[in-house]
């Protein structure tokens, strides 16, 4: 990959021109073919790559096409992702250090809002996983609608997060961890000459900012004036894993192998299981009869022969017994080992595979799987980076706030003063529990006293604020009085007795007997 001594080779033609060469070679082509790949298997297109897999292993269209009907599709790649991005599961609370409110809402929270921060920043946690690289981008999009409406150009801020096949990058040579330019274009599956002519590039460093076609020239339509960044701040932070001294970080092809994988050996067993339901239709006998039959619920075989010439045709059906259950077992250790190497710990997991419910005994094992990774080392990681954006979003935010040109949902936000810090708590999630772990929990905390039950109320019911919780314990003591004061008048009730018949005797305590006593001569 070529290097970037100094930021004013950008503004070479030439330089481009061999830049844009060596973007559009087999060997960048194939890096983005694999993120593209880790996309699609990700976003469940993982039949599209089985088919692909069985396409090389030398079958026939025949054999693929009755495969390809009955390929599964399980969502192996995508569960573990997203069980594994973990450092925006719970909740994120972010200050500035000069308050400055609007309406009474900080103005980071309304910022928050209109960017959708968290949902971006797990979208890049999860893209960090899967690909190992990922980038995340803040910069002005225009509002079409708003600026026909005010007839002058408005623009939203827009927070965006790419995958490796989205952009490339130009390192420093001084240091080729870290990013000089960024170039965005379009990335096409067929790389055919005549895509790679009509490809666009945008080139993004801390100076310069402006967009090329593929012989390098300018497309002044889409570049400013002066080809300049005028935050100048790569509007640009990245998130990456293991770079060892450049840029792209190796690795990752493993957990999307194995969903390919796993999915094979499943389409496999679905096929053969097909294949076995219907059996095998054998004719032996019969010097004259045709090599193939039609054969099916409306077909019936009529077949004639010489009884003294040949012999009889015999007719049979043959069901093979492949070995389904060893398949289970297979694949059962194999996605325990995927979860494993994966740092989700399959230990708690007691599903065992059978033919009735393979396809979710599968998703179940990866959905019971435990983390054991750390997540406090990431969200450091990540305080860092949201430190970088907020102050990328602030640079925008002040400088289109001064040129009028933001839409009403951000103007209103007003511009930010200098000197703010955003301070970044991350509040770990809790496991969930079942009702009845949580009343059980109640119990025992109820019996070792250290609650009180007001607090025991606001346990079990956590949407409810103090006062609320008050309002609730009145009603269930309230409830309770009453109940017991029902339980106790009903037992100072005045006793009935019916008179019985002289001959009917009681038995007393001692076994005694005795004739009824007339209570009213009491």
């Amino acid at each position: 990959m070529i290097k970037l001594i100094k930021q004013e080779q950008l503004l070479e033609k030439d330089f481009r021109k061999i830049v844009i060469d060596e973007l559009q070679s087999k060997e960048n082509t194939d890096r983005k073919a694999e993120a593209n790949r880790r996309y699609e298997v990700y976003k469940d297109k993982t039949v599209k790559w089985v088919v692909k897999k069985l396409h090389d292993e030398g079958l026939e269209e025949k054999t693929i096409s009755l495969m390809k009907n009955r390929a599964t599709n399980i969502s192996i790649c995508r569960k573990i992702i997203d069980k594994k991005s973990q450092t925006y599961l719970g909740s994120v609370q972010r200050e500035s250090s000069i308050e400055s409110k609007i309406a009474g809402t900080p103005q980071i929270a309304l910022l928050e809002d209109a960017l959708e921060f968290n949902e971006n920043s797990k979208k890049s946690d999860r893209w960090l996983e899967l690909f190992k690289n990922t980038a995340t981008q803040i910069v002005p999009v225009i509002n079409q609608r708003m600026s026909d409406m005010v007839g002058s150009p408005q623009y939203d801020l827009k927070m965006k997060v790419f995958s490796p096949a989205q952009y490339d990058v130009l390192p420093f040579a001084a240091n080729c961890e870290e990013a000089g330019c960024v170039i965005l274009s379009e990335f096409t599956e067929t790389n055919s000459a005549q895509d790679k002519k009509n490809q666009e590039f945008i080139w993004w460093s801390d100076k310069y900012h402006f967009t090329t076609d593929s012989n390098g020239d300018y497309i002044q339509a889409k570049s400013p004036i002066d080809k300049r960044n005028p935050i100048n701040l790569l509007p640009f932070a990245f998130a990456s894993e293991d770079q060892n001294g450049s840029f792209w970080a190796d690795g990752g092809q493993d957990l999307v192998d194995a969903a390919i994988l796993v999915n094979t050996l499943l389409t496999d067993i679905n096929s053969i299981a097909y294949m076995q339901g219907w059996g095998q239709i054998v004719i032996t006998g019969g010097e004259g009869l045709p090599k193939q039959f039609t054969v099916g619920p409306h077909n019936a075989l009529v077949m004639t022969y010489d009884k003294d010439k040949e012999p009889e045709p015999k007719v049979s059906v043959v069901s093979p017994t492949p070995p389904i259950e060893a398949w289970l077992k297979l694949i059962e250790q194999y996605v325990a080992l995927v979860l494993s190497t994966n740092n989700l710990s399959p230990s708690n997991i007691s599903i065992k595979l059978d033919p009735a419910n393979f396809p979710s005994g599968v998703a179940m094992m990866i959905e019971q799987s435990q983390s054991t990774e750390s997540v406090i080392d990431k969200q450091a990681y990540y305080r860092d980076i949201e430190r970088n954006l907020w102050e990328i979003i602030f640079a925008w935010q002040n400088l289109y706030y001064q040129q009028s040109k933001l839409t009403k949902q951000f103007s209103m936000i007003g511009p930010i003063p200098e000197g703010t810090e955003v301070k970044i708590k991350f509040e770990f999630s809790k496991a969930p529990i079942s009702e009845k772990e949580k009343l059980e929990n109640i119990k025992i905390r109820k019996e070792l006293g250290i609650n009180e039950e007001i607090d025991l109320i606001m346990i079990d019911n956590p949407d409810l604020n103090h006062e609320e919780a008050e309002e609730k314990l009145l009603r269930i003591k309230k409830e309770k009085l009453s109940s017991i004061a029902n339980t106790i008048s009903a037992s100072f009730q005045k006793p009935t007795f019916q008179k019985q018949d002289q001959s009917n005797q009681n038995n007393d305590d001692n076994g005694n007997t005795s004739k009824e006593i007339n209570t009213d001569s009491l």
